[in-house]
């Protein structure tokens, strides 16, 4: 096929905008094999730790699942796309977008999956779950703006910035295993919140965690951009993933194409079993220190 002018430019000025690049992702085998390296995944900005055991609150864990990205073509993608016309032309064009396609079906399941490894992880720690559903229905709930149970939540970006993983496009997130995705307030409301809610449910310890999954080089993507918020009786901690982890398993179907990744359900099922674990434990970790 026979590229268009505009392609052409596009792809010729890639290499101009990739002044900085993101490091490429490791795959479960070299995170595991990379022990020195073990701490760097996950970030933490706040006073407040994740110690115990305890009593622990989840006030949500959803899943967004990209459905729809733009990558560089790189194993290492570009931090930074400038707002250029001609980028903003080739976007629109499709040039380097990647598209997603799960299952209905797999939606449910994945995010079920996601949230399982969250509590077996908190629960080996000895931390004692309070239910979703005594969490969901507390008066200081009220203060958050949530979507029904189980109600997905659609997500549109424009994004110029990337992730080792490229720029988001499009997302699908989920609520785990029958839960509420949070979508408001922010900022200081948002932490007032959380802090009224663990005062009300007695608990040592409240998280909200928001756990980003796709599809990069034909393997499961646990991703950068995830995000756990903390808060503790005595203060409250933002972690966030600055590397993404990558199953050691491909995952997609053999009808998937260089523009659109169609996810083998069975096979990212169990790339989730090998690899979420793994993730959520360094987040974990990173919370505790």
């Amino acid at each position: 096929m026979q590229r268009t002018p505009l392609t052409v430019i596009a792809l010729c000025l890639v290499p101009l905008a990739m002044v900085g690049c993101k490091a490429a992702p490791r795959t479960l085998a070299q995170a595991r094999s990379q022990d020195a390296e073990q701490g760097d995944m996950w970030s933490r900005r706040g006073g407040a730790a994740l110690t115990g055991p305890g009593r622990l609150a989840l006030a949500e864990v959803s899943v967004e699942f990209v459905t729809s990205k733009f990558e560089t073509g790189d194993t290492r993608q570009a931090a930074f796309i400038p707002p250029h016309p001609v980028f903003l032309a080739a976007g629109a064009a499709g040039v380097g977008r990647k598209d997603v396609e799960f299952d209905d079906s797999a939606f449910e399941q994945i995010a079920s999956r996601v949230g399982q490894s969250l509590r077996q992880e908190l629960s080996s720690r000895g931390w004692d779950l309070i239910d979703p559903t005594q969490v969901a229905s507390a008066d200081a709930f009220d203060a958050f703006d949530a979507l029904e149970p189980g109600e997905p939540r659609p997500v549109s970006e424009l994004n110029f910035a990337a992730t080792d993983t490229g720029r988001v496009r499009t997302m699908r997130v989920l609520p785990a295993e029958g839960g509420r995705v949070i979508t408001g307030p922010t900022g200081k409301r948002e932490e007032n919140a959380r802090k009224a809610l663990l005062t009300e449910l007695g608990a040592d310890a409240l998280l909200r965690a928001v756990i980003r999954v796709g599809v990069y080089n034909g393997h499961a993507s646990f991703e950068e951009g995830s995000r756990i918020l903390l808060t503790t009786p005595k203060g409250a901690s933002t972690l966030t993933a600055r590397h993404s982890l990558l199953s050691d398993t491909p995952v997609l179907d053999d009808d998937a194409t260089n523009a659109t990744f169609s996810v083998s359900q069975a096979s990212y099922l169990t790339a989730v079993g090998a690899t979420a674990p793994v993730f959520v434990r360094r987040a974990i970790d990173a919370l505790g220190r």
